[in-house]
C-alpha cells in the first residue's frame, strides 16, 4: 500500500481483491465524517458517501451536477442491508437476488415503507449493488452502513478508465481516493427491475441479457436498442479503414438491421485528426462510397469497449491492440484471415500511402473482396446479437 498526497485529496493504492485494512479504516473513517471517496468496484470507479448523511449526499449531487430526483443506487454487502432498507422482501426478490449478486449487476428492489433516506424519501424502488470485490464488502462493513454507489463522473458525461484522469478531474472535489488501478469496461453495471413480472432489464452494461436470463433461468424483458458496433483499425486512420468503413457502410446500408449498426474506425498511431488522404477520398467516390467527411480518431480504452467486432487491416495492428489491450482480444480480428481456414502467405492488407492512386484502386478492390467474402457471418453475428 503506498500513501501519498496528490493536490488536495488523500491518495491510497491498494489492491481490490487484497485491500490493505489501513486503507479500509482511513476510507471508512473519511466516510463516517462526511466525506467523499472514490473507490474501485467490479466495474466502474464510484463516489462513496454515507446514504444517511444529507449534508454528504447534497454535495455528491452538487458534485456529479446530477438532477435530484436521480436517486444514487446503494453498495451494501448482504441481503440483510437490502431487505432492513426495503421494509421486507419477497421470497421471489430473496431468489432472484441470491442468483444475481455477488456481481456486475445492480437490482431494483420495491421499498414496501417509506426511506428515511435523503433522496430516497418518495422512491417505490430502490437499486442495489454489490460488486465481486473484496474492498467493496469490506469497505461497507467497516464504515457500519451502506454506501452511494454512483459513477465517478459528471451526469451525462463519459464513463472514466484513467485512474491518472480520475485523480486530476477530481482531486479538489473528494477527500480520498482508493486507487486498484485501470479499470478494463467502461459499460458499467446491468440495472435490472425485479419487481416487474417477468423481471425488466433497463441497462445493458457488463452482464449481457442472455446472461441474466441463464442466471435466472428465465426469459426477461429488454426495454434496451441494442446498437451492433464495428470498428475497423490501421495505423493513421486515413487509407485502409476509412475505406474499409465506407465500403461496408454501403454494403450494408439496405439489410434489415441497417439502423442498429454503427460502423466506425480508428488508429493504432497517436497523430493529429485529419481528413482521409485525397487519393482515398478520391478512388471511394469512383466507386459510389462517400468518405469525404471522415475525420481521423487515434484509438482508445471508449472505441475498443464499445465495438462488438473489431477488425485490423494488418497483422501488425492486430498485434499491437492484443498486446497493449488483452482484455479485448476475444473481439479483435485481422480481415483477411477471419473466417477462413486457408494458410495465407500474407495476412495483411498493404499500406497504400504515399503511393500511386492506381495502388489505391487495387487496396480499394482488395478490401471490398474481403469484405463481402466475410459479409454472410458477419451478418449472422449482428442478427444473433440485435434479434
Amino acid at each position: 500500500m503506498i500513501f501519498n498526497r496528490i493536490k488536495e485529496h488523500e491518495h491510497i493504492v491498494t489492491s481490490q481483491e487484497k485491500p490493505s485494512p489501513a486503507a479500509i479504516n482511513r476510507a471508512a473513517k473519511v466516510l463516517r465524517s462526511g466525506g467523499i471517496i472514490i473507490y474501485p468496484t467490479d466495474t466502474l470507479y464510484g463516489f462513496g458517501v454515507m446514504i444517511h448523511n444529507k449534508k454528504a449526499v447534497k454535495k455528491l449531487y452538487d458534485l456529479k451536477r446530477r438532477d435530484r430526483k436521480k436517486p444514487y443506487s446503494i453498495l451494501i454487502n448482504s441481503l440483510k442491508q437490502a431487505d432492513q432498507i426495503c421494509g421486507g422482501l419477497t421470497s421471489r426478490e430473496t431468489e432472484f437476488f441470491k442468483l444475481l449478486l455477488p456481481g456486475k449487476i445492480t437490482v431494483l428492489l420495491e421499498a414496501k415503507k417509506k426511506l428515511d433516506l435523503p433522496g430516497f424519501e418518495h422512491l417505490v424502488k430502490v437499486g442495489f449493488r454489490i460488486p465481486e470485490s473484496n474492498l467493496c464488502q469490506m469497505l461497507v462493513k467497516k464504515a457500519g452502513s451502506p454506501i452511494s454507489s454512483s459513477s465517478v463522473n459528471i451526469s451525462y458525461e463519459p464513463n472514466i478508465d484513467e485512474t491518472s484522469v480520475i485523480s486530476e478531474k477530481f482531486s479538489a472535489d473528494v477527500d480520498l481516493f482508493l486507487d486498484s488501478g485501470p479499470v478494463f469496461s467502461l459499460k458499467g453495471s446491468s440495472v435490472i427491475d425485479l419487481t416487474e413480472s417477468p423481471p425488466v432489464l433497463i441497462r445493458e452494461g457488463d452482464v449481457l441479457k442472455e446472461e441474466i436470463e441463464r442466471k435466472l433461468n428465465i426469459e426477461i424483458v429488454s426495454r434496451i436498442s441494442r446498437q451492433y458496433t464495428i470498428t475497423f483499425i490501421c495505423s493513421g486512420n486515413i487509407c485502409r479503414s476509412p475505406l474499409a468503413e465506407g465500403i461496408l457502410r454501403k454494403l450494408l446500408e439496405k439489410t434489415k438491421h441497417a439502423k442498429q449498426i454503427e460502423i466506425n474506425s480508428a488508429g493504432t498511431l497517436n497523430l493529429e485528426s485529419s481528413r482521409a488522404s485525397e487519393e482515398a477520398i478520391r478512388i471511394s467516390k469512383n466507386h459510389d462510397v462517400n468518405i469525404s467527411d471522415h475525420i481521423s480518431s487515434p484509438i482508445d480504452r471508449q472505441i475498443l469497449d464499445k465495438a462488438n467486432i473489431i477488425i485490423c487491416m494488418a497483422a501488425y495492428h492486430y498485434n499491437i491492440l492484443v498486446r497493449n489491450y488483452p482484455e479485448y482480444a476475444d473481439k479483435i480480428y485481422i480481415l483477411k484471415t477471419m473466417e477462413t481456414e486457408e494458410d495465407l502467405i500474407d495476412t495483411s492488407i498493404a499500406d497504400p500511402i504515399g503511393m500511386s492512386e492506381e495502388f489505391y484502386e487495387q487496396i480499394f478492390l482488395e478490401i471490398e473482396k474481403e469484405l463481402k467474402r466475410i459479409l454472410p457471418s458477419l451478418l449472422v453475428r449482428i442478427e444473433k446479437y440485435l434479434s
